[in-house]
C-alpha cells in the first residue's frame, strides 16, 4: 500500500502511545515531586509525600489523556483522514521519544542533588524543543500553505499551551493543599 494508507488496526501503535503516556506521567510527577519538595517544610501525616505523588502522578495522567482525546477530536473534525494518520505517526514517535528524555531527566531529578532552578531551566528546554518540534511537524502535515500559518497559531495554542497552562496551575493547587510550608 501507499506510505500513509491507514492500517485498520496496528496494536503497536496504541500501545507504544499508552506506555509512552504512562512513562511521560511517571516521569513528570518525579519530576515535579522532586522539584516541591526541595523547599517543603513538614507534612501534617506521615502519609502526605505518597499522597502528594499521587495526586501529581493523577493529574499527570488525566493531563496527558484528556489531551491525547482533545487532539485526536479536533483532526477528526478538521482533517481528512490520511493526514491524520500520518500524524498519528509522527505524534507517536515524538510523544515516545519526549517520554524517554523526560525518563531520563527524572532520574536525574531524583538520584542527583540539582537544584529546582537548574530543573525548572533542563524541563523547559525540553518541553520547548519538543514543543519547536511538534510545532513544525503540524505545520508541515496541516497547514502547509500561507493562511494556514493562523490557524496553526490556535490549534497549537490550544492544544498544546493552553492545557499545559492548566497543567501548571492545578500543580500548583494540589501542592499547596498537601504540603505545609514554614518560611
Amino acid at each position: 500500500g501507499k506510505k500513509d494508507e491507514p492500517v485498520a488496526d496496528d496494536p503497536l501503535r496504541y500501545s507504544t502511545r499508552l506506555i509512552a503516556i504512562g512513562l511521560l506521567s511517571l516521569s513528570a510527577a518525579m519530576i515535579s515531586f522532586a522539584c516541591t519538595q526541595h523547599g517543603a517544610g513538614f507534612y501534617l501525616f506521615p502519609e502526605t509525600p505518597y499522597l502528594l505523588f499521587a495526586a501529581f502522578l493523577l493529574l499527570w495522567l488525566a493531563y496527558f489523556l484528556v489531551k491525547r482525546l482533545m487532539s485526536g477530536f479536533v483532526n477528526w473534525v478538521f482533517f481528512r483522514s490520511e493526514k491524520n494518520f500520518t500524524w498519528q505517526r509522527v505524534g507517536t514517535f515524538l510523544f515516545a521519544a519526549e517520554a524517554m528524555f523526560f525518563f531520563v531527566l527524572a532520574l536525574v531529578a531524583v538520584y542527583l542533588p540539582v537544584p529546582p532552578g537548574r530543573m525548572l531551566l533542563m524541563v523547559l528546554f525540553l518541553v520547548l524543543l519538543f514543543k519547536i518540534l511538534l510545532l513544525f511537524r503540524t505545520y508541515a502535515i496541516f497547514f502547509s500553505n500561507l493562511y494556514g500559518t493562523l490557524h496553526l497559531i490556535v490549534y497549537f495554542c490550544t492544544l498544546e499551551l493552553m492545557p499545559l497552562l492548566v497543567a501548571e496551575h492545578v500543580l500548583t493547587y494540589a501542592d499547596s493543599l498537601l504540603t505545609m510550608r514554614i518560611w
